[in-house]
């Protein structure tokens, strides 16, 4: 299963993390995983190098988690970031057994 946590104080998203494979197919034919890995990197595209946006972004491959953090909840990220949420939310209703969607706010 993969998991997405959105990152959200009272001024607005911070940031997410996509970790885990989704298991639905062999490596290699995953769409599920394929689908969560393209919008991840495109959203993080944007918020880093078309808006450039001061971004932490860590990957652990073995872990397969993916994590971008802003410093504050910048004006410019919230749209890009409202969008991967809303298409990953549309994905897990396709797929509810291999997303799980959970929105907190950060430590």
């Amino acid at each position: 299963m993969t998991n997405i946590t959105f990152f959200r104080t009272a001024q607005g998203y911070v940031g997410f993390s996509a970790c885990g494979h989704a298991g639905n197919a062999p490596q290699g034919k995953n769409i599920v995983c394929a689908a969560v890995s393209a919008s991840v990197e495109l959203t993080e595209c944007q918020l880093t190098d078309i808006l450039s946006l001061n971004t932490k972004v860590e990957i652990d491959a073995k872990t397969a988690c993916v994590s971008v953090r802003l410093q504050d909840a910048n004006p410019q990220a919230q749209a890009p970031i409202e969008a991967l949420k809303i298409y990953l939310t549309r994905l897990s209703g396709e797929y509810p057994r291999f997303l799980k969607i959970s929105e907190v706010s950060p430590c």
